[in-house]
């Protein structure tokens, strides 16, 4: 059985994939799917973009970027990440 391959990302990793020549490309190679919570989109084209569907148009990403509501109360203990952190790290849990 074939197994898609996911993994769930913050911000940072992502803006790095954006400045590497085709890096959305080479994560493409491994994997299937980058699931990622809404305040990561947000923080992802904040500023550059005048929407997320621009984003990913720029990136060609919308069938590579999955955006994953996060419905937990975020832990005190993430009190002191910013929100793209905090989700990720509830996204993941």
């Amino acid at each position: 059985m074939n197994e898609q391959k996911l993994i769930i990302s913050n911000t940072g990793p992502l803006i790095t994939l954006e400045k590497l020549s085709n890096g959305y490309g080479f994560i493409r190679k491994l994997y299937d799917q980058v699931l990622i919570p809404p305040a990561v989109l947000e923080e992802l084209f904040q500023g550059q973009f005048i929407s997320a569907e621009a984003y990913f148009e720029h990136y060609n990403v919308a069938d590579l970027l999955e955006v994953v509501e996060v419905n937990q109360k975020i832990q005190p203990a993430l009190e002191h990440l910013d929100g793209g952190e905090q989700e990720a790290i509830q996204l993941a849990l």
